[in-house]
């Protein structure tokens, strides 16, 4: 009987739970995503129709309710699974237009050959406005004609790279040449932007790295190398090229190799990059993405480089390398190498390879210089020459042009002049509200007043051995640059203190386009410096 009444109960009790479980499911709201419609079956990019636009007409997402959804146009090479995806433009609509010149400089990117044509996938990425998951649109592949094109900034060509034929160039023997740290053209790490290894590693700053016009990059380390104990080697430091024979790093020897050079184009890095077993430039152990381990031995593969910067005046090269990814506060592990032509290499050595002096800050009697426009002329990061922290890497001038016309004038006599032309960048700090330009008058009556236009003095310390130059400002309000760094910190509100001096180290100074860089330590601890880029004002 109890069997029987334990039965009857599990029977009436039996749809109260799946009542209970039909209550506690949500709702099943169905989603689609966006896909591209009547899309071409070609993309033709030429010298002439960069500016143009492509359209991308994209179907509506549906999110299973109603509201704004950003659509995202992304390409990536066939088979990458969107991995490397670049985003090549977006809109609110569903009709998304992008140039073709970004179409072109990101194909190239991603692995067709400059002046050739090639099948690239792209999709649509539907973004919605609430804290849903986006939703990827199916993958169509579309031919990409590209042209042979550069990047404005970095003007990095092939013809530049291999001369009139075959081209050499070794490390630039100066400080800032080589080392690595946590961000692009940051060396943090090791050795900190402001030491010189040439004279500690002369074995590394007489190699040769020889481009060819016909696509053969030569290594030759002119008998010797720097050795490390990664490399399983007898002995460490300078040391005759034979010592690598029979070793895990014989390959590592004087060689020849090939290389690609992709110049990139508007918005787009230049890259190069080198093939072989043992093929390297600057490093021998960094790859991208990863680094030999003690007592390996290089395999056959290819090194690609970011051309970061290239001045055709002076022919500085800048390559930079990523060997890990982001970690903790910093964007990875990167690697940086400044190479110059090697018959150029003796022009630029010694501890301050280009000596700057008084009559260079005060020109024929007086000198007005202002901020260069572009990237990296003003930022903060963890060692001189770094713009990590703000605005890494961006170009700020057309954001804040009352900045950018600043005027610091010196004189012989030992006068100094800002002129703000009339405006500023306000900031909370200088006791104004609001930010962005701003007439200088509002200033008056302020805890920043002292911040405005005036006359006060300076004096100049030249280089000495491996201590860089100075310049030294002093007066009340004083400054170069930005009002609120000094020496060791930075005025979290005004007034600035009376009479303060305040010393700018000078980093670098290229006596051919006239470029003066100037850093200031703002820590306790020499973790935290400001680089401005100085240039005569017109």
């Amino acid at each position: 009987m109890r069997v029987f009444s334990k039965f009857i109960w599990a029977a009436l009790l039996l749809p109260l739970f799946w009542a209970c479980g039909d209550i506690d499911q949500p709702p099943i709201i169905a989603q689609t995503p966006s896909s591209i419609t009547s899309p071409p079956s070609e993309i033709m990019v030429t010298t002439e129709n960069g500016e143009e636009v492509v359209v991308f007409n994209v179907s509506p997402a549906d999110f299973g309710t109603n509201m704004e959804v950003t659509y995202i146009i992304q390409m990536d090479r066939p088979g990458n699974s969107f991995a490397n995806a670049a985003d090549l433009g977006s809109s609110t609509s569903t009709s998304i237009e992008v140039k073709k010149d970004d179409i072109n400089g990101m194909a190239i990117s991603r692995g067709i050959t400059p002046g050739e044509s090639g099948p690239m996938e792209f999709r649509v990425r539907a973004v919605p406005s609430r804290t849903l998951s986006a939703l990827n649109g199916e993958s169509v592949t579309i031919n990409v004609s590209t042209t042979v094109s550069f990047n404005p900034d970095v003007p990095l060509t092939l013809e530049e790279l291999v001369g009139n034929g075959t081209k050499a160039w070794r490390l630039r023997p100066s400080a800032g040449s080589w080392g690595v740290g946590g961000f692009r053209g940051d060396l943090g790490f090791f050795p900190g932007a402001t030491t010189n290894l040439a004279s500690v590693r002369p074995c590394a700053f007489n190699d040769l790295y020889i481009f060819g016009q016909d696509g053969t990059f030569e290594y030759d380390n002119q008998g010797d190398f720097w050795a490390e104990g990664w490399m399983s080697v007898p002995g460490e430091g300078c040391q005759p090229e034979s010592i690598l024979d029979g070793t895990p790093s014989e390959p590592f020897n004087s060689g020849v190799h090939s290389f690609t050079l992709i110049p990139g184009g508007p918005g787009v890095l230049p890259q190069l990059a080198v093939t072989g077993t043992g093929a390297f430039i600057g490093f021998p152990r960094a790859f991208n993405g990863g680094e030999i381990p003690e007592g390996g031995s290089p395999t056959e593969r290819t090194i690609t480089y970011t051309v970061t910067a290239y001045d055709p005046a002076t022919q500085q090269l800048t390559l930079s390398l990523r060997t890990a990814d982001p970690f903790d506060d910093f964007d990875g592990v990167f690697w940086t190498f400044v190479l110059v032509p090697d018959e150029l290499a003796g022009e630029v050595g010694g501890e301050n390879p280009a000596a700057f002096t008084l009559n260079d800050l005060v020109g024929s009697g007086t000198q007005a210089w202002q901020l260069k426009p572009a990237a990296g002329a003003f930022g903060v990061g963890p060692a001189p020459g770094s713009d990590a922290f703000f605005p890494n890497g961006g170009d700020i001038s057309g954001d804040r042009p009352c900045l950018f016309n600043d005027l610091f004038i010196f004189s012989e006599g030992g006068v100094y002049e800002y002129d703000a032309q009339g405006d500023v960048y306000a900031e909370d700090y200088m006791g104004l509200t609001g930010g962005g330009c701003q007439p200088e008058a509002n200033l008056a009556g302020t805890v920043g007043a002292a911040w405005a236009s005036g006359t006060h003095e300076f004096s100049f310390e030249p280089a000495s051995g491996s201590d860089r130059a100075k310049i030294t400002v002093t007066g009340t309000g004083a400054f170069i640059a930005l009002p609120k760094a000094f020496n060791g910190g930075e005025y979290d509100a005004g007034p600035p203190r009376e009479d303060e001096s305040v010393t700018y180290d000078v980093l670098d100074f290229n006596p051919d386009t006239k470029e003066l860089t100037l850093v200031i330590d703002i820590s306790t601890d020499g973790g935290v410096w400001w680089t401005f880029v100085l240039v005569p004002a017109e």
